[in-house]
């Protein structure tokens, strides 16, 4: 659902904001009962302050976050933390060499294509239309 940290709060943000303006408006539509309609009014009132507080801690994080290049996409992302996900295509990315994926050799990627004895393998690279050959050969 979310794509990385910051966009999970900015999204819970927002949502609280529009909870709080929504309590607000019932509040005015409950005029005849003055305790609901305080009630209704306070709660709105908090959570739309707690959304700005929220916008200001993520602004504050967002501008300090480590700016990675995601391997996936290609596109620079931030990252909070260690372990966090691409903005943009939401690839688990990890500064932690620890969690860090194994490498994949070429041969074990080409599920179905054997590389053969010249050095080739019938893998296409993306915008390549010819054979990636062997640098040794």
């Amino acid at each position: 659902m979310f794509r990385g940290k910051l966009n999970a709060v900015r999204t819970l943000s927002l949502l609280s904001m529009i909870a709080g303006f929504t309590f607000m408006y019932a509040a005015i539509a409950a005029k005849r009962w003055p305790w609901a309609m305080t009630a209704l009014m306070i709660l709105g009132f908090v959570l739309v302050l707690a959304s700005g507080g929220a916008y200001f801690v993520i602004g504050a994080l967002s501008m300090r976050a480590v700016r990675v290049v995601c391997p996936t996409c290609d596109k620079e992302t931030k990252m909070l933390g260690t372990d966090d996900r691409c903005m943009h295509c939401g690839q688990r990315l990890t500064l932690d060499p620890a969690h860090a994926a194994e490498p994949v050799s070429p041969v074990s990627a080409d599920i179905g294509h054997e590389a053969t004895e010249a050095g080739t393998t019938d893998r296409m690279q993306e915008g390549e239309g010819e054979r990636k050959e062997d640098p040794k050969r």
